[in-house]
């Protein structure tokens, strides 16, 4: 068995959808059977791999890969209705509610210039109501709607929102019919010794890690690196392989600091990315240059839950930058003796080794 770790190295939206898929891609190659395990955050990552946005399913889906929501995903089941999803759901997975994303949006916007730079898809809020037993949901409870939908007319009389067209108790109980119908609820201890290849893929990056106080409140209420993992895979008896991910340069979505923050035209003005276009919750895409001592002891304070690993790094749309890394102290060769080896990419959706 194989246990690849795929993790974003700066603020997301590094290109981890690209790495997993060519991973999935390259075990499909070998005949092994493959999961990716999504094990932070929710739904709000996008991917663009071989010309297609992937969304709640794995990037490799389209190379047999199944996608597992690991228990410390956070499932909107109303996303997973619109997109048709049908993925292996962990059933200590915690719901989002309606009222989660409405009480979300409602803060944002009041916020004003003091937002936070949530997604707007209420991970906060849901991570926040499930403290509290007597309000937590879980997965495995959307098979028993009786009870369910008594549990959450409970749950709005303790959280009033205004629901929108989306988001209300009816779609959100339609979303629930569908998931009971089309998506195995199972554990990650049940499905691991069905697969040849684990790719376990985190949302987001390093550097918005819920225990990233410096950039605190402007992070994400998850933990983005191998904290979440790494007793699987230590009870999988393997050494990982990690992955770590980022651009030749830096960006960010919403509010909240940006080592070597600069304007896009500053690294190059032809810079398209279809997954991360202008929203009402975050703006525009922001971009940055990359800190290299910063990107060095977040990747190796990540790595130091394992005693035997192997630790990669993949830079991604090097074409727009000249084949060198954009960093604070200017244009520099992919240069990071820090890792075992270093993979590049452009946007062919390809990884090359290098080092």
């Amino acid at each position: 068995m194989k246990a690849q770790v795929v993790i974003g190295a700066n603020y997301g939206d590094e290109g981890k959808g690209l790495v997993s898929g060519c991973l999935a891609r390259e075990a499909a190659k070998r005949n092994e059977k493959t999961l990716t395990v999504f094990f932070n955050g929710t739904m709000q990552r996008a991917h663009t791999f071989e010309g297609e946005i992937h969304r709640a399913m794995a990037a490799g889906t389209k190379y047999g890969s199944d996608t597992f929501y690991h228990q410390q995903f956070v499932i909107d089941p109303i996303s997973i209705l619109i997109l048709q999803a049908k993925p292996i759901i962990d059933g200590r997975c915690r719901i989002i509610l309606p009222c989660d994303v409405m009480t979300n949006r409602a803060k944002e916007t009041l916020r004003g210039r003091d937002r936070h730079g949530s997604c707007g898809f209420g991970l906060y809020e849901a991570v926040k109501r499930s403290l509290n037993p007597l309000y937590n949901v879980q997965a495995y409870e959307l098979s028993d709607s009786y009870n369910l939908y008594n549990k959450l007319k409970r749950i709005e009389k303790e959280y009033p929102t205004e629901n929108d067209d989306i988001y209300n108790l009816h779609n959100f109980m339609t979303a629930v019919n569908y998931i009971v119908s089309n998506c195995k609820i199972s554990s990650f201890e049940d499905e691991a010794c069905n697969y040849n290849t684990i790719i376990f893929e985190g949302g987001q990056g390093l550097l918005l890690d819920q225990n990233n106080n410096d950039y605190y409140p402007h992070l994400t209420p998850s933990s983005t690196g191998n904290r979440n993992i790494s007793n699987d895979i230590k009870r999988l008896n393997v050494i990982p392989e990690l992955f770590y991910v980022t651009r030749s340069y830096i960006t960010r979505h919403g509010a909240g600091p940006i080592t070597g923050e600069c304007t896009k035209e500053n690294i190059n003005p032809d810079i398209i990315d279809s997954t991360n276009l202008e929203n009402e919750w975050q703006g525009s895409l922001r971009f940055g240059r990359i800190d290299i001592d910063l990107l060095k002891k977040k990747i190796l304070a990540d790595t130091s839950l394992y005693n035997k690993k192997k630790t990669n790094i993949v830079v991604t749309q090097l074409n727009y930058t000249g084949g060198k890394l954009e960093t604070t102290t200017g244009r520099k060769d992919v240069l990071l003796p820090f890792v075992d080896n270093v993979f590049a990419s452009d946007q062919k959706d390809e990884m090359e080794i290098i080092k």
